[in-house]
């Protein structure tokens, strides 16, 4: 119920369980714009939200909710300069194809731009707790 949180005030953010569902924060939000599920059907139109309070929740509310929003989820002087880039500006998408028509280009953390294949071959490489060796 993301309107009604954002209707009372509150902060919401997007994030996901990896094992549950895609880690693809354009698709969080072009969900919460249009509440379609992937078949196309529409559920709780009340609570649709706007394309500006989907961004706030992948950004700044998420930092908000990480106590780093003084430095993090949003561009400004004497914040860490992390960012995406994006292909295509959201608001020119078709909001029930925005995670198609727009993709993240590149990740800078702290301004410097991130190698996404070495990241994610670091990340495959350490151990899994619990896992035999």
């Amino acid at each position: 119920a993301f309107k009604a949180a954002f209707d009372a005030g509150m902060r919401p953010s997007f994030h996901n369980d990896g094992s549950v569902s895609p880690p693809i924060p354009l698709l969080n939000v072009q969900a919460a714009i249009t509440r379609q599920t992937p078949s196309g059907q529409t559920h709780g139109v009340d609570q649709i939200i706007s394309l500006d309070d989907a961004l706030k929740a992948i950004t700044i509310n998420s930092a908000w909710q990480l106590r780093r929003d003084d430095d993090i989820g949003s561009i400004e002087t004497g914040k860490l300069a992390d960012f995406v880039e994006l292909s295509k500006d959201p608001y020119l998408a078709d909001p029930t194809k925005l995670a198609e028509q727009v993709k993240v280009l590149g990740t800078w953390l702290n301004g410097r731009k991130v190698d996404l294949d070495a990241f994610v071959s670091q990340v495959e490489a350490l151990p899994v707790p619990g896992a035999a060796h």
